[in-house]
């Protein structure tokens, strides 16, 4: 995807990328990311107001809830670049499979 390309202004864009992208429904992964308890503290720097114990806790529920909702562990983002936004793609849907990716994408069509 080219650079900025879900934080730039549709009349800002290339007319390259706008031939390529307007209109074209395309389909982004998203997996459950895990972070341990030293790299969170790293991110967050001083802002940490949590044990190891208590964020381990709260990552379990967290993990638990995304499993429940996307059992095989990836969700399914579809997006199209249509204006519905002034400077990113529409979300069109969030989904458990691919197949249900593939059949939102093809009604956009």
């Amino acid at each position: 995807m080219p650079d900025d390309f879900w934080n730039t202004a549709h009349e800002d864009r290339e007319k390259i990328e706008l031939d390529e992208w307007w209109e074209r429904p395309f389909i982004v992964t998203q997996g459950y990311d895990e972070e341990s308890y030293e790299e969170f503290c790293a991110r967050m720097e001083s802002n940490v107001d949590e044990t190891e114990d208590e964020y381990n806790e709260r990552v379990a529920k967290q993990k638990k809830s995304w499993h429940s909702h996307w059992p095989t562990g990836i969700r399914y983002d579809v997006y199209i670049l249509d204006g519905g936004a002034w400077d990113r793609p529409t979300a069109k849907g969030k989904v458990g499979s691919l197949e249900e990716a593939l059949e939102i994408g093809k009604k956009l069509n």
